[in-house]
């Protein structure tokens, strides 16, 4: 039995405050995924201790506990969506190889995609990501996965134009540790995240938010998570396109930003631009722009 049962299960036995509680829990699933014991308790209207003897109450030895079950049944919502999703794309897989019309379908598939982007372009909104990266003393890229090849990509676009950007693996407890240390009001953190979602990447904004730094967010859902902890997002629509995953919207989103970038940096010019190209282009470059983020000693 998930939490969600045992909360209703349970609510025929509560007092008034403890179904206060359970109607919270239950009406904010996602949220307890990620709450902190004294948010939970400022939101709901109760003691911490009254949040930690409720979860005891239900079965659970404390908050975190509670809070662990929440995330277990959103993963396991999310596994059961894929496996849901899964069948119908092997099912519109063999049928669309059966017609021989199988990369036509994803063709036109592609298309769809990128003519709702370019009907949804907010121009404006990037014009503001380009002023924040501009300002900042330090980009920080956060992918994991494929996301991290993407975050490297864009590292090193960014490099181009003289920009301090670092790629940061959430798994990596070193790399992660070395940005968020010292973090600042002039630090830039640009989350990656995209389903199935990376639980911690969310906790990670949170606290680079909390700490002063500018947060950017690129993921596919107003719905998602991460939203709530950035300074400016952009969606870049379904990710999972057709059999595969496709990172095609972001990548035009963030030419678009390069572009604007150019535009803006006063120190580069178009032919210094292609000089760099050029040189990166070359069968002997070894790749010397690469940054990563320098170990550091201390603990968060």
């Amino acid at each position: 039995m998930n939490i969600i049962q045992m909360l209703e299960n349970s609510m025929p036995l509560l007092t008034g405050k403890q179904k206060q509680i359970a109607g919270f829990m239950l009406k904010n699933p996602n949220e307890m995924c990620f709450i902190t014991l004294k948010d939970f308790s400022h939101q709901v209207g109760c003691t911490e201790a009254t949040a930690i003897r409720f979860c005891q109450k239900i079965g659970f030895e404390s908050f975190s506990d509670a809070k662990n079950s929440f995330r277990e049944v959103l993963a396991q919502s999310s596994f059961e969506s894929r496996g849901v999703m899964n069948r119908k794309l092997y099912a519109y897989t063999y049928d669309a190889i059966e017609n021989e019309d199988f990369v036509k379908k994803q063709i036109d598939l592609e298309r769809k995609y990128f003519n709702d982007l370019m009907d949804n372009l907010d121009l404006e909104k990037a014009d503001a990501m380009v002023d924040e990266i501009l300002a900042a003393d330090a980009v920080y890229i956060v992918g994991r996965g494929t996301s991290f090849a993407v975050a490297e990509l864009m590292r090193r676009r960014l490099a181009l134009f003289g920009v301090r950007a670092f790629v940061v693996n959430p798994e990596d407890t070193t790399s992660l540790q070395s940005a968020v240390n010292g973090i600042s009001d002039k630090d830039l953190f640009i989350f990656l995240t995209f389903p199935m979602y990376y639980l911690p990447i969310l906790n990670i904004a949170r606290y680079v938010k909390e700490h002063g730094a500018k947060v950017i967010g690129y993921t596919d859902s107003a719905d998602s998570l991460l939203i709530k902890h950035c300074d400016h997002y952009l969606l870049t629509g379904e990710i999972e396109k057709g059999h595969y995953y496709s990172y095609s919207s972001l990548m035009v989103y963030f030419s678009i930003i390069l572009t604007i970038l150019q535009v803006k940096t006063k120190d580069s010019s178009i032919t210094e631009f292609k000089n760099v190209l050029e040189e990166i282009s070359h069968p002997d470059y070894q790749g010397s722009d690469y940054q990563v983020v320098a170990p550091v000693t201390d603990k968060i």
